[in-house]
């Protein structure tokens, strides 16, 4: 699994360690919630950070909410958690992209009295859920599905 890094702020460069234990994490929750192995394959992700400007336009864009947020992702795939049969003959299976606000992880950051590491860690973990199929907002069960699945993967990255 690997994790492609686009932050033109620099905000990630001290946290490469963070980024590999993420990957990790990421190549685990592959095998754990995908109904195929693509623990095998080789995958990788997309990370944007941005300025809420950015993240404010992407969201009025694709969810036609003006305001911004702290990530959104992209799925290349609509739902791998149903079926993922048509990735095994790919050479590489690019999941999608999860953007996110720096200034808005800083505020959740400070509000939720944590670092900005461990708001990056939940939003990564968050944004890659979504990538997998996951979505909170369809309904009260799968919204506790997703929240027991990001908490599963916040302890799995305090394991390693």
């Amino acid at each position: 699994m690997k994790i492609e890094i686009h932050d033109t702020f620099n905000h990630l460069r001290d946290l490469e360690h963070t980024i590999k234990k993420l990957e990790q994490v990421s190549s685990e929750a592959l095998s754990i919630y995908l109904s195929n192995s693509l623990e095998q394959k080789e995958c990788s992700v997309s990370l944007e950070i941005v300025k809420n400007e950015q993240i404010r336009a992407l969201n009025l864009k694709h969810r036609n909410k003006d305001k911004e947020t702290d990530v959104l992702s992209f799925p290349i795939f609509q739902d791998l958690r149903t079926d993922s049969s048509e990735l095994i003959e790919l050479p590489l299976v690019e999941l999608g992209d999860i953007v996110i606000s720096w200034e808005v992880l800083e505020k959740q950051a400070s509000d939720f009295s944590i670092s900005a590491r461990e708001e990056l860690i939940h939003l990564y973990i968050h944004g890659f859920l979504h990538l997998l199929g996951f979505d909170h907002e369809i309904s009260e069960f799968e919204e506790k599905v997703m929240t027991d699945c990001e908490k599963k993967l916040l302890n799995l990255f305090k394991s390693l």
